[in-house]
Parts: structure tokens; C-alpha cells; sequence
């Protein structure tokens, strides 16, 4: 979970190092690459469930419901990212098998924030939710504090970061 998300082409030697154990141990958990990226996506999700029902996105108002499921799922920002990204989970969707029912409710919660008259290509939102989830885990990360990277994503999906008619002689 620390290491793919950041580098993607990480070996099996590099997760190893990072765990503090010998490859031979990982070699003896997943036989190759797939079945571990096949296992921490069962994690991930796992987890990401976990941090969706602690988060009750169907009560309250619809933005406090979208904030409290970025604070819930702030910490699996890059891993849910690099699992949805990852190839061969785009290739053999069934490794989600049943693994990916939250994802609706987080779905409903982002559609129900939504305004009204929005003008965007369907799951839009969505993509915006999950792309500043990651963006937010990038800068804690980095150390910018959580709260200041939550109310920097929860700006942007609220009220975007540019302005509509920049003032006359800004570039």
C-alpha cells in the first residue's frame, strides 16, 4: 500500500525492503505480481468499505456527508487510485467482484452534493471526488496538515480555484 501507489513499477525486491522482510517471504504469499496486486486491492477496498460506513454518507447535509467521506478515505487516497488505475485490474475487472459495492454509495453521496444545474459529462463528479482524494493524500503525504488538504479539496469541489473572468490586465 506504500510503496505501489508510488511506484508503480516497483519490484517484489522493493515491496520486500519496504516490509522489512525477505523476498523469498513475499514469494511465499503470492506465487507473482498479479496475486499481490490482486490481494491489496481486496484490501484496499476492504479498508475503503470500512472507512465508508464509519463515514454515515447518508445522513446530513450533502457536502458535511462528502467531506466526512474524504476524511474517512483521506488515508487510502493513493492506494485506491493506483488499484483503479492499475492495469491489470482494468483488464480483469472481475478481481472487483463484489468488492466495489461501496463504490455506489460513495456514487450516491457525490450525485446527491451535486448542483443542479451543473453542465458535465456523467460521473464527473465522481472523477473530481476520487482525483482531489488523491491529490489531498499526495499532500499529506508531503506534509501539508489533513485538515488544510481537506478544506483545499472540499474548496475546489464546491467552488472551483479559478476565477470565471479574471481581473482585466492579469494574464
Amino acid at each position: 500500500m506504500r510503496v505501489l501507489p508510488k511506484t508503480p513499477s516497483a519490484s517484489i525486491h522493493d515491496i520486500a525492503d519496504e516490509a522489512g522482510v525477505g523476498r523469498s517471504t513475499v514469494h511465499r504469499y503470492f506465487d507473482e505480481r498479479s496475486a499481490l496486486i490482486q490481494a491489496l486491492a481486496r484490501h484496499v477496498y476492504e479498508l475503503s468499505n470500512d472507512a465508508i460506513v464509519r463515514a454515515v454518507p447518508d445522513s446530513g447535509p450533502p457536502l458535511q456527508a462528502l467531506r466526512r467521506l474524504a476524511e474517512e478515505q483521506l488515508d487510502l487516497g493513493l492506494a485506491l487510485d493506483f488499484i483503479c488505475h492499475e492495469k491489470l485490474c482494468l483488464l480483469q475487472p472481475e478481481i472487483f467482484a463484489g468488492l466495489t459495492d461501496a463504490d455506489e454509495i460513495v456514487r450516491a453521496t457525490v450525485e446527491r452534493a451535486l448542483r443542479p444545474d451543473r453542465r458535465a459529462p456523467p460521473d464527473w463528479g465522481l472523477r473530481s471526488y476520487r482525483t482531489l482524494l488523491r491529490l489531498a493524500a499526495e499532500l499529506v503525504a508531503e506534509g501539508t496538515p489533513r485538515h488544510q488538504a481537506l478544506d483545499a479539496m472540499m474548496g475546489t469541489l464546491t467552488a472551483g480555484i479559478f476565477a470565471a473572468d479574471p481581473p482585466e490586465g492579469a494574464a
